[in-house]
């Protein structure tokens, strides 16, 4: 047998006649698929972390947009502002404009250029904090594989005969420890 444990059930007897394929003996499989319950059940949470994942990513890729889309409205309220100070400075030498109406657009200006510069840093922030999926994915198949070989374990429980054949010298009896 390809695994170990007790037999279970032993169709065969002394001088039988067995067909390829036929069922010689059964080796218990309930720690097997035991095993094999456990690797499916961590599967299912590995495939449960990737869906989450995956929906944090794309919560994260909107950020991201959503970043971007304030920095351009920093940088336009930036141009706005400047355009305003730079209408409005020259007006102050001939006093079409006040100290106050160029102090205000100076300020204005210079908080844009901070909105801008925060716009930027959070841009940043955002493109960074995007996660990556593929140690999850390498999980996953590490599980795949895991499930995979618990399973064919529980399929070789029941042991068939290659080929055609009389069974001869047979010393199982059920109970007995199959290596």
């Amino acid at each position: 047998p390809r695994v170990s444990g007790p037999i279970r059930s032993l169709p065969i007897q002394e001088n039988q006649l067995v067909p390829a394929g036929g069922v010689l003996f059964e080796i218990d499989p309930e720690p097997y698929q035991l095993a094999a319950d456990i690797a499916r059940a961590n599967l299912d949470a590995v495939k449960g972390e990737l869906g989450n994942a995956r929906r944090a990513i794309e919560a994260q890729r909107l950020q991201v947009k959503a970043a971007a889309g304030a920095l351009v409205q920093t940088e336009t309220a930036l141009l706005l502002a400047t355009e305003t100070y730079d209408r409005l400075a020259p007006l102050l030498p001939k006093r079409y404009a006040s100290p106050e109406q160029v102090d205000t657009a100076r300020r204005a200006k210079e908080t844009a250029a901070a909105a801008v510069e925060v716009a930027r840093a959070e841009l940043a922030a955002a493109e960074a904090s995007v996660l990556d999926t593929s140690a999850i994915e390498a999980r996953f198949l590490a599980a795949t594989a895991a499930l995979a070989q618990a399973e064919l374990a529980v399929r070789d429980c029941t042991v068939r005969a290659p080929f055609e054949g009389r069974v001869a010298g047979m010393n199982l009896a059920v109970g007995a420890f199959a290596r």
